[in-house]
């Protein structure tokens, strides 16, 4: 009899915000730069299956996503572990600041929690004037 694994997932989300108004930053680019094992396959395979080009131009992929018009941004199906993340933005004729957070343990809900936690993650840009 073979025993059923269950793999659990974890989410990171969060706004983008101008550090000067306040204000959501929609199209800011949010990267993950460094995250688990598991995951770093998972992007090296998804990476050798489609086109050099298209991978750096793709302005969603497994590790960046772009935020939405209220500046929200959500990473999911992530391995629970240690992630860094890295935010760049255009916006509306404003230049930002490239930032890095800190590391960010993600975890995965246990058992019974009602479903998956993401962690919330905002990140506030400075506008490069």
């Amino acid at each position: 009899m073979s025993e059923l694994s269950i793999q659990r997932y974890a989410s990171i989300m969060g706004i983008v915000r101008d550090t000067a108004t306040g204000l959501p930053v929609r199209n800011a680019r949010v990267e993950i730069t460094q995250a688990p094992e598991q995951f770093e396959v998972t992007r090296t395979l998804k990476r050798a299956q489609v086109d050099p080009f298209f991978w750096r131009n793709a302005p969603e992929r497994v590790d960046r996503r772009q935020t939405r018009a209220d500046g929200s941004y959500f990473f999911e199906s992530l391995p629970p572990g240690r992630y860094r993340l890295k935010c760049s933005a255009l916006g509306d004729g404003v230049r930002y600041i490239t930032i890095e957070t800190a590391d960010i343990e993600v975890k995965a809900t246990e058992e019974g929690a009602g479903g998956n936690t993401p962690a919330l993650i905002d990140i506030e840009i400075q506008p490069n004037r």
